[in-house]
């Protein structure tokens, strides 16, 4: 955790509230955020009890109070010019309502992964959402407008809310993904459970058939494609290879 708050607490950009959500913790997290608190007067610290990811993040962007919101899970680690990056882009392009980046990942003693370590250019491609999640959570900056627009978080679901979002605020603007590493994103050694796995699986179905931009008979073999792939990896690989796989595909390969 401490790294991830420094991560943000270092970052180029400076003119930020810094929202931190302890979504009913039993750890030393409260305890690690007043530390901080103590120090630096941009974080605000929301405590409540547990109430899930999804609502957890309703609340830190109903708090907030910026033009943009920019999102990291508590283990995560954005590099220094992850947000000048990313509001000078927003700025210079108001068509654009969220921005992501590509990340690389971070396990075992903090060894960073080399397979998306390509030295790409510092630029933005647009991506059609309705097929694929692009966008590693974590990297994220939205338009709070559109976000309000559309609602926030869908908080019926407890996997894929972010997949969800994006395909409704595409109907107010483009989706982009800077392909440069602006985010390390930690791979817990615990691994996700199989259960979870194939809740995501069903939930990005039907993410997928409800906001599809191709035709019916396109989009139910997209699903299938994505099915056959999950259950061929839940089935053949233990939960911490599930999580390698899972996240891998969902961070870098565009």
């Amino acid at each position: 955790m401490r790294s991830s708050i420094d991560s943000i607490l270092n970052q180029t950009f400076t003119d930020f509230e810094f929202i931190i959500i302890n979504d009913g913790s039993t750890d030393r997290s409260l305890e690690i955020i007043n530390e901080y608190r103590e120090k630096d007067e941009r974080i605000i610290l929301l405590n409540q009890v547990n109430t899930g990811l999804t609502k957890a993040l309703n609340s830190g962007a109903r708090f907030a109070k910026g033009r943009f919101i920019a999102r990291q899970d508590a283990d995560d680690i954005s590099l220094p010019d992850r947000l000048e990056q990313q509001v000078s882009y927003m700025r210079k392009n108001p068509g654009t309502v969220v921005l992501g980046s590509k990340a690389d990942i971070i396990k075992d003693e903090d060894l960073i992964s080399a397979y998306s370590r390509e030295k790409y250019k510092s630029f933005a491609v647009s991506v059609d959402i309705s097929k694929q999640n692009h966008l590693p959570h974590s990297s994220v900056l939205f338009r709070k407008e559109i976000f309000k627009k559309c609602g926030g978080y869908n908080e019926t679901f407890k996997v894929s809310q972010d997949f969800d979002l994006w395909n409704r605020m595409a109907a107010f603007g483009n989706i982009d993904i800077l392909k440069n590493t602006l985010v390390l994103r930690r791979i817990e050694s615990s691994g996700i459970s199989r259960q979870y796995f194939f809740m995501q699986m069903r939930a990005a179905a039907k993410i997928r058939w409800k906001y599809r931009r191709i035709n019916s008979i396109q989009t139910l073999f997209l699903i299938y494609w994505y099915a056959v792939r999950h259950i061929i990896v839940a089935f053949l690989f233990n939960d911490k290879d599930i999580r390698d796989f899972f996240d891998k595909k969902r961070i870098g390969e565009n």
